[in-house]
């Protein structure tokens, strides 16, 4: 179950140099940010993280990592499954594109990987 607020999260407009991440109508960020570039962009990012989030389990679904082949869909490592060894479901590789959304969504999520 979610605990953070749904999305969609946005930006508002800059006031009298202040702005507010704003959530279903409510401001989400108590204290006013400054709008300068830096503070712009990090407040755009962080009103984007559900949509991000969400976008990132969708992307990776339910499945694994590694086709039939053995051939990983997000980095195209092979990895051939020996006759002692289980089949691997998620690509081992730390810059991978799968571990690397996989890690994302744990932290998003307060897990750990």
């Amino acid at each position: 179950m979610n605990q953070y607020t749904p999305g969609p999260w946005f930006v508002s407009g800059c006031r009298a140099g202040e702005m507010y991440i704003v959530v279903h109508g409510g401001v989400v960020e108590s204290e006013p940010i400054i709008c300068e570039p830096r503070d712009i962009a990090n407040a755009r990012l962080i009103a984007a993280a559900p949509d991000l989030l969400e976008a990132l389990v969708d992307l990776l679904g339910d499945g694994g990592d590694i086709a039939e082949d053995g051939m990983c869909f997000h980095c195209g490592r092979d990895y051939i499954a020996s006759d002692d060894a289980p089949p691997l479901v998620h690509c081992p590789a730390e810059d991978c594109a799968g571990t690397i959304a996989r890690a994302a969504i744990a932290k998003a999520k307060g897990e750990t990987t």
